[in-house]
């Protein structure tokens, strides 16, 4: 059996998903990466490392992907990351080591964004409160777990977010589950694209409204409804400069008194 099967659902391709990929390529424990694709990254994915499997995703929505991965998971320990995120050096150490103690079923590790900002520094402040009141844990951090913990168990992950959640809750009424000191660094291009206090409170929206009983699907409708607006209201305005500024550097036209035919 292999002592690692690291899950990643993966959207679209980027340069951080690259290093991602290389950096896990290079640990000498025994590993299994399960890539959970879209037809698009399917086709663009040009070059596999031996001890990957890609997996084209049936069904939208992050926590679906994780579970198609989980249904191919052969490792003692199942790491769930983010497409967006690094593992810290020697991840694998941290992980095994903490896993010695049986009476530990999962954990996570502490969270970093990759550029700095207030409002981020707060919604990372609000994420370890919340696992060290309520024992929850967000997907952004590599959630990882005992196989014998969740196989058997896909329905947990089967909804199209808050999954990360859905399965801390299950983790804590299990066992012990513990925050690693060791940081994985998450992209915060989400939060400069779409607003960082915009996005922010957007988060925190999405997750008081499902502690209240929100039901998944209606979450994730809203919010990818607001990143597309976003997104698309930020197109707009950027064409709308892009032709300020060309009007604005355009030669003026010039009567130098000739008719041309």
């Amino acid at each position: 059996m292999t002592q690692f099967s690291v899950i990643i659902p993966v959207a679209t391709l980027t340069h951080q998903l690259q290093r991602t990929r290389e950096q896990i390529a290079k640990i000498q424990v025994p590993l299994q990466v399960i890539l959970v694709v879209s037809k698009s990254v399917k086709r663009a994915l040009v070059h596999k490392f031996p001890h990957e499997t890609v997996l084209l995703s049936q069904v939208t929505g992050r926590g679906f992907a994780l579970a198609e991965g989980l249904s191919l998971a052969t490792g003692e320990i199942i790491i769930f990351l983010h497409a967006d995120t690094s593992l810290p050096e020697h991840w694998e150490y941290h992980v095994h080591n903490v896993m010695n103690d049986h009476r530990i079923v999962g954990g996570a590790f502490a969270l970093a964004f990759d550029r700095p900002h207030f409002f981020l520094d707060v919604l990372i402040f609000f994420s370890n409160l919340l696992f060290h009141v309520y024992g929850e844990l967000w997907g952004d951090r590599a959630i990882f777990v005992r196989s014998e913990i969740i196989n058997g168990q896909p329905s947990l992950l089967q909804v199209p977010i808050m999954e990360d959640v859905r399965m801390s809750h299950y983790m804590k009424r299990r066992g012990k589950v513990v925050l690693l000191t060791e940081k994985v660094i998450t992209s915060a291009q989400t939060f400069f694209e779409h607003g960082i206090l915009k996005n922010t409170l957007r988060i925190l929206y999405c997750r008081a409204w499902y502690a209240l009983g929100g039901n998944p699907r209606k979450i994730y409708a809203y919010y990818y409804q607001k990143l597309s607006r976003d997104s698309s209201r930020s197109l707009s305005s950027a064409h709308k400069k892009l032709n300020r500024h060309r009007i604005a550097n355009s030669t003026p036209f010039q009567n130098d008194g000739a008719i041309r035919k």
